[in-house]
C-alpha cells in the first residue's frame, strides 16, 4: 500500500515534470489548470491509494489518475459551458412548472426504495432539492457522467412505471 509520505516525496521530486506533463495533456497554454489538475490527481492518489496494486509500476496509475482528472474538469467545463447559453425564456420556472404533492411523494417514495445510498443521494439532490448535477457531482465525489446517468436511469425508471 502506497503512504502518504511516499506520494509526498513523490509530489516533491517529479512536481515540475508533473505540472509540464499536465499542461501538455490538458492544452492549458495560459497556465491556469494544470496546476489544479496536479493537485486533484495526488488529492486521488492519497484518497485512492488503497486500490493500488504494488506489484505494478506507480507512473501509470499516477498517469491514469491524471488521465482521468483531465477528463472530468473537461467534462464539468462542458456541463457549465452548456449552460450559459440559455435564453431566459427557455427555462421553466417554479411558476410554470408546479410538481403535484402527490407526484412529490411517489417520487420521494422511488428515492427511499433504492438500495444504494450513493445513488439515493444523488436522485434526492437532483430530484427533490432540484440542485445542479455539476454541484452533486462535486458533493458526492462521483463524476459528472456518472451523476446524469443515476438521473437519466432513475427518470426512465419513473416514466416506465407511472406513464
Amino acid at each position: 500500500m502506497l503512504t502518504k509520505e511516499f506520494l509526498g516525496s513523490y509530489y516533491k521530486l517529479h512536481h515540475r515534470a508533473l505540472l509540464k506533463e499536465a499542461r501538455f495533456r490538458s492544452g492549458d497554454k495560459e497556465g491556469l489548470k494544470y496546476e489544479d489538475i496536479v493537485q486533484e490527481t495526488f488529492y486521488r492518489a492519497i484518497r485512492f491509494r488503497k486500490h493500488y496494486n504494488t506489484s505494478l509500476p506507480f507512473l501509470p496509475w499516477l498517469n491514469t489518475i491524471m488521465n482521468n482528472v483531465i477528463r472530468d474538469i473537461g467534462r464539468m467545463e462542458r456541463l457549465k459551458g452548456a449552460t450559459t447559453d440559455v435564453r431566459e425564456e427557455d427555462l421553466v420556472t417554479s411558476e410554470t412548472f408546479l410538481f403535484d404533492r402527490e407526484v412529490l411523494r411517489k417520487i420521494e417514495e422511488e428515492i427511499n426504495g433504492i438500495a444504494n445510498t450513493e445513488h439515493r443521494n444523488v436522485l434526492y439532490l437532483a430530484m427533490l432539492k432540484q440542485m445542479p448535477l455539476v454541484d452533486i457531482a462535486q458533493i458526492t465525489d462521483m463524476s459528472a457522467g456518472n451523476v446524469r446517468q443515476v438521473v437519466y436511469r432513475f427518470r426512465e425508471l419513473i416514466k416506465e412505471k407511472y406513464n
